[in-house]
C-alpha cells in the first residue's frame, strides 16, 4: 500500500492538488516541525543528539525532498496535458524553488549544529590573560623568580602563589618596569609577607618599587636597578593621573624604605625617556640595598 502510494506520487499518478498540498507542502512543514524538535536548544549539550539531527536532516533534505519535488513536476506535466492551464503550473513551480532554498536553510542549520562553538571568552579574561602572558613567575626552592613585564594582575597571581607555597622566602625580579600601581602592590605584598628581594640583571621602573618591598635588598655585582620620571603612556589625556603626584608617592615609600635624602633627590632627575643606573657601592651606601653578591648569599 505504502510503496503503491510512493510510486503513484514519484510517476505522476496523483492530482496536481494532492501532490503539492498534501506531499509537498503538508509534509514538508511536519518534516520542518520534527526537525526543530530534535534540535536542542542553543549552548545545550548536543552530544548525544548530533547523530539524530544529521539522521533526520539527510533524510528530509535528501532523498525524501528529490521525491516530494519530481512527483509534483510530473503532476504539473500531468496537469497541463489535461487542462493545457499554466498559471497553477507556474505556480506549483515558484513555490517549489522558494521550499527548496527554505529546504537548503535547515540543512545548513543541521550542518552548524554539529560543528562544536568555542567558549566564548569575555573581555575581561582575555585582558586578564593576555597581560599575565607577558611576565613569567617561576618558584625555584624558596625563591621566586617574576621575570618580564610588571602587568595588571600581577599583584594577584604572586599572592596566589605565595599562599600556596609558604617555602617563598626571597623574590627575584627581572623586569624592565611596567604598570606603577601593581609595582606598589607587589611591596606591599612583599614587605607584608617579610619577603627579600633581589637583583640579579636588571629592574628598572616599576620594578625598582616592588624591590624597595623587600625586608632586605640585594643586588649581584653586575645587576642594574634603573629611575627615571613617570610618564602617562597614552595619546590622550588622563585626567586622574598626575605623573608628578605619582612621583611624589612613590618618594615616601622609597623614604620609608630607608633610602637616603641625597639619593631621593636625584632618583626622578632623569627624563621619562632616559635611566639613570646607579652603581651598586652607591646603592648600598643610600641604603636602597643592604648586600651586594648573589642571591644566595643574601639569603
Amino acid at each position: 500500500m505504502m510503496l503503491s502510494y510512493l510510486r503513484d506520487h514519484w510517476q505522476g499518478r496523483q492530482s496536481l492538488a494532492w501532490s503539492f498540498w498534501v506531499n509537498l507542502i503538508a509534509l514538508r512543514a511536519a518534516l520542518f516541525a520534527l526537525q526543530h524538535l530534535v534540535t536542542p536548544e542553543k549552548g545545550s549539550d548536543h552530544s548525544e543528539h548530533a547523530a539524530l539531527v544529521l539522521t533526520v536532516s539527510f533524510l528530509v533534505n535528501g532523498p525524501l525532498l528529490i521525491w516530494q519535488i519530481v512527483g509534483v513536476v510530473r503532476a504539473c506535466d500531468q496537469f497541463y496535458r489535461q487542462t493545457g492551464s499554466q498559471a497553477l503550473v507556474w505556480g506549483a513551480q515558484i513555490s517549489m524553488v522558494l521550499l527548496f532554498f527554505l529546504t537548503a536553510t535547515y540543512a545548513l542549520q543541521s550542518w552548524q549544529f554539529t560543528l562544536k562553538v568555542p567558549e566564548e571568552e569575555n573581555f575581561l579574561t582575555r585582558m586578564d590573560r593576555e597581560h599575565a602572558e607577558r611576565y613569567s613567575l617561576t618558584v625555584e626552592g624558596s625563591t621566586l623568580l617574576l621575570s618580564g613585564s610588571i602587568e595588571l594582575g600581577a599583584t594577584r597571581r604572586v599572592g596566589a602563589l605565595l599562599n600556596q607555597d609558604a617555602a617563598i622566602k626571597q623574590v627575584v625580579l627581572e623586569s624592565d618596569g611596567g604598570n606603577i600601581y601593581e609595582g606598589r602592590g607587589l611591596a606591599g605584598l612583599f614587605a607584608a609577607r617579610g619577603l627579600a628581594t633581589h637583583v640579579e640583571t636588571r629592574c628598572s621602573s616599576a620594578c625598582t618599587i616592588a624591590f624597595s618591598g623587600g625586608t632586605r635588598r640585594s643586588i649581584s655585582r653586575n645587576g642594574r636597578l634603573g629611575f627615571h620620571q613617570y610618564k602617562v603612556d597614552a595619546d590622550y589625556d588622563i585626567l586622574v593621573t598626575n605623573p608628578q603626584k605619582e612621583q611624589e608617592r612613590d618618594l615616601k615609600r622609597f623614604r620609608e624604605a630607608g633610602f637616603s635624602d641625597a639619593f631621593l633627590e636625584r632618583i626622578f632627575a632623569s627624563r621619562p625617556q632616559e635611566m639613570w643606573f646607579p652603581a651598586a657601592a652607591e646603592l648600598l651606601q643610600a641604603g636602597v640595598v643592604h648586600h651586594i653578591g648573589s642571591a644566595a648569599d643574601s639569603e
